[in-house]
This record gives structure tokens, sequence and C-alpha cells, in this order.
């Protein structure tokens, strides 16, 4: 299972896509981007081009793009999350 977050500081969307995953014992790989950093708009760039999303965090579940935290929230609500886990039910801690 892999989970991959690009995010940026004070980004209130990531940090409730963050809290949603620790909810529910998922880990992830954080990407923090810093946009004091030289390579940061290049970095954002390519991935609006590449994921056809413009806003934070983007979100990747198993190599699939997920979107943003609202995406992230209708995947779990629809069990969708649970699907591209490969993950049943009696797998999650209530």
């Amino acid at each position: 299972m892999s989970i991959i977050i690009y995010s940026k500081k004070e980004c209130p969307y990531c940090v409730k896509a963050k809290e949603l995953l620790k909810s529910l014992n998922l880990e992830y790989n954080e990407i923090l981007l810093d946009p004091s950093t030289d390579n940061y708009k290049q970095t954002v760039d390519e991935l609006k081009e590449k994921y056809n999303h413009k806003t934070f965090p983007f979100i990747i579940i198993n190599n699939e793009f997920i979107g943003g935290f609202k995406e992230l929230e209708n995947a779990n609500n629809t069990m969708y999350l649970q699907k591209l886990l490969n993950i049943t039910i009696d797998d999650v801690d209530f």
C-alpha cells in the first residue's frame, strides 16, 4: 500500500487530509513543498499539469491520483478508498 500526499505549510485541506488518513490508521508519505525554495513553482506547475488538478493537496494512492481532500473524503465515504487500498471492512479499526 502506498499513499503519497504533496502538501504545503498552512494548507487547511492538507491538514484535513492527513487527519482523515490518521483517523483510519493509514500511513502515508508526505512531500512537503516549500514556497520559499527555488524549484517550488516549477514542481507545482508540473503537478498541476500531470494530474489536471489545481489545488493542494495532491493525493496519490497505489499510483492512482485521487485528487485533494474533498476527493479523498468522498472516496472514503463511498468505500472507494477501501477498494483502492484492497482492504475489507474487517481490516479497519473503529
